[in-house]
């Protein structure tokens, strides 16, 4: 997740919204001559000189603001290094943070420091001695620094610049600054407004996309130096620019690996909920029908004898209803372990309906003399029929808990489509619970003390099943009382 960061030539942080440090790189630790132990233990803005906070002595407990800086960050050693400073939130394509706490602060704040000590020194050392100008170019490589004059042409040019910008002292001095802006940059009126804030200011700097003498753009962090003679009249401007470009591409791999560390935290969060689900249902499901086997066969082993045929039949027949409940659970559970971990939807084939009803009613426990079936003989619906039984099953099952009264299955076909109806006549759902209807786990109470009727996993797992065949289902309230769910699932192509 992190090796992306770990092996950055770029000194990075991620900071988390009460200015607490996540997680740095190695850079970042050596630019500090802190190792990255101690690091994790601090805040971001105490590593930062008090003079320039941004946010002054308030922002202590906070990450620094949005933005680009020019900072004194603290080494171990009581020294400081001047760093160029970007702040930035990973956002959406809207500009809005991709990812917030729960309290709807944004989460991360990715800081990028570049040790810009000697070029801070230098510049400072520039504004005020011109004269040794050309002696310093020529010693620097990684940076371009050239001289504008008044009106923004260039008056001068260094190795650096020759490197970054391609183009030779010969074919560039001359012309006007312009001509290193994409042409989108040049539309936006970007170098008329550049020289008029250092004009304005002292100085203006920033970053944005350049463009070579090859015409390929990369990514520069720049700065432009208003220079004045004695009477402050303007004379130029000094122009400073590195080429940034495999830092912003590390940037941007860092919002994206922060992007996975969410989505594996979500998964995380929703398979730790799932088990919780689960360990609830199989501690109040599963002990109702086991309880009833083992007493069952206990009577039926040491009393057999006793007991008449009738009692014998009544004891058998309730344990193979205790285990067909048992058997319906660990279907419904094994689907539902399979919605989220796998692919398990399997090639479809053609199913009768009436023979997959009467299957279903035989895996239910529910006896289909007192259900009234009006599902035609020749339907065929497209599905992997073990499937198509346990969606039937699932309904009756929640028919026989939740309903009332006389129970209904009816089968036609609509458009390409076969439409499956189980109703009942009894109490139906109620209003304000519709919405969760077939979300896991829905009806069902929480925790030790989890006293509603069933799993609620039968509806999901009948929902997952029939939208992984191109069908779904629904529920609305049948007439005078009751429920009425209907599953579309495809019809078999005459």
């Amino acid at each position: 997740m992190w090796a992306s960061l770990i092996s950055s030539p770029a000194a990075h942080a991620i900071v988390g919204p009460d200015g607490e440090i996540l997680r740095t790189n190695q850079p970042f630790s050596t630019l500090l001559g802190r190792e990255p132990s101690a690091l994790a233990a601090m805040r971001i803005c105490h590593l930062v000189h008090p003079d320039d906070l941004p946010g002054g002595q308030k922002g202590l407990e906070s990450p620094l603001p949005a933005g680009r800086w020019e900072l004194r960050w603290l080494t171990r050693d009581g020294t400081t290094r001047w760093c160029s400073t970007s702040v930035w939130l990973v956002t959406d394509p809207a500009g809005q943070p991709t990812f917030r706490d729960e309290a709807g602060r944004p989460k991360y704040w990715i800081h990028q420091l570049e040790d810009v000590s000697d070029r801070h020194e230098l510049t400072f050392e520039l504004s005020r001695a011109e004269r040794r100008f050309s002696a310093v170019l020529e010693r620097i490589s990684d940076y371009a620094i050239f001289r504008l004059d008044a009106e923004g042409n260039v008056a001068s040019w260094n190795a650096g610049a020759e490197r970054i910008k391609g183009y030779s002292a010969e074919e560039i001095i001359g012309r006007h600054y312009r001509v290193f802006f994409p042409p989108e940059g040049v539309a936006a009126g970007a170098p008329d407004t550049n020289l008029g804030q250092a004009r304005a200011n002292g100085q203006a700097s920033g970053e944005g996309w350049r463009r070579r003498k090859d015409g390929t753009n990369f990514w520069a962090a720049w700065t432009l130096i208003a220079l004045t003679d004695e009477e402050g009249e303007l004379e130029g401007y000094l122009k400073i620019t590195r080429d940034m470009t495999p830092h912003f591409e590390a940037s941007a791999r860092i919002g994206e690996y922060a992007g996975e560390l969410e989505r594996a935290y979500q998964q995380l969060k929703q398979a730790s909920k799932l088990r919780d689900d689960l360990l609830a249902v199989a501690h109040h499901e599963f002990r109702t029908p086991i309880t009833a086997i083992i007493g069952f066969a206990d009577a039926l082993r040491s009393g057999w004898a006793r007991l008449s045929d009738t009692d014998r039949d009544t004891a058998l027949a309730a344990m193979a209803s205790a285990g067909r409940r048992l058997g319906g659970l660990l279907d419904n559970l094994t689907t539902l372990s399979s919605l989220y971990s796998e692919d398990y939807r399997t090639p479809p084939e053609p199913v009768r309906l009436a023979g997959a009803v009467i299957d279903a009613a035989d895996m239910a426990g529910v006896d289909l003399e007192g259900v009234a079936v009006d599902v035609d003989n020749s339907l065929e619906v497209l599905g992997d029929p073990a499937r198509v039984r346990q969606i039937i099953a699932n309904l009756l099952t929640n028919a026989s808990i939740y309903g009332g009264g006389p129970t209904e299955v009816r089968a036609g076909v609509d458009r390409a489509q076969v439409v499956l109806e189980v109703v009942d006549a009894g109490p139906g759902v109620p209003a304000e619970f519709v919405p969760q209807l077939f979300e896991r786990f829905s009806q069902a109470s929480r925790g030790a003390t989890r006293t509603a009727k069933g799993t609620g996993l039968g509806l999901a797992v009948v929902r997952e099943l029939a939208r992984a065949y191109g069908g779904d289902v629904s529920y609305r309230p049948n007439t005078p009382t009751g429920a009425r769910f209907a599953v579309r699932l495809p019809a078999k192509p005459y």
